[in-house]
């Protein structure tokens, strides 16, 4: 049970439960409890599927995962522009081994925001798995283009150079990455 000073609106209560979900593992419980009885009120709200879906893909559970992607495409069902809806929805699916569902994702989700590094590096790293190493490689350097610094991107371009026999270039990669946090 919350605190009974806890923020009354549905909009208050989506802002403190976002906090929590993308900050606060050890709550996952707690939000996904939270996000449900937001839901009861408003079963409309794309933001509460979308965070319910996040925070069920956190605890890890596999017999989570369908809830997580169920509530996430819930919520893109209700506003199909929820890029960070596809984002999380693309890294349950690659997490699920389903590669070419994250590419139709992502692709969706680019074609709303062209040109986003997260976005790009993700696609990359689906590239990657559906076996293009090449295109891989050139998504996670266009991902760089914009923050040089950008670890999961430099992350992305590690296992791209590796899968190229680039060995030497991948090593730097994940050193870079390492560095850049």
């Amino acid at each position: 049970a919350r605190q009974q000073n806890a923020p009354n609106t549905v909009d208050e209560r989506l802002k403190r439960v976002a906090a929590e979900v993308f900050s606060r593992v050890d709550q996952a419980d707690a939000s996904i409890a939270e996000l449900k009885s937001i839901l009861a009120i408003d079963p409309r709200s794309a933001q509460a599927h979308m965070l319910l879906g996040i925070a069920y893909r956190t605890k890890g559970a596999s017999e989570l995962m369908g809830e997580a992607a169920g509530e996430l495409r819930q919520a893109l069902e209700i506003d199909p522009s929820l890029t960070p809806a596809r984002l999380y929805l693309a890294h349950l699916y690659l997490d699920l081994a389903r590669p070419e569902r994250a590419r139709e994702e992502l692709q969706t989700a680019l074609a709303r925001v062209p040109g986003h590094p997260q976005l790009l590096a993700l696609l990359g790293e689906t590239e990657r798995q559906l076996g293009k190493p090449d295109a891989a490689l050139g998504l996670a350097n266009q991902a760089m283009k914009s923050n040089p610094s950008f670890a999961e991107a430099r992350y992305y371009q590690g296992l791209a150079l590796f899968d190229l026999k680039r060995r030497d270039e991948a090593i730097q990669a994940f050193e870079q990455a390492i560095a850049d946090g």
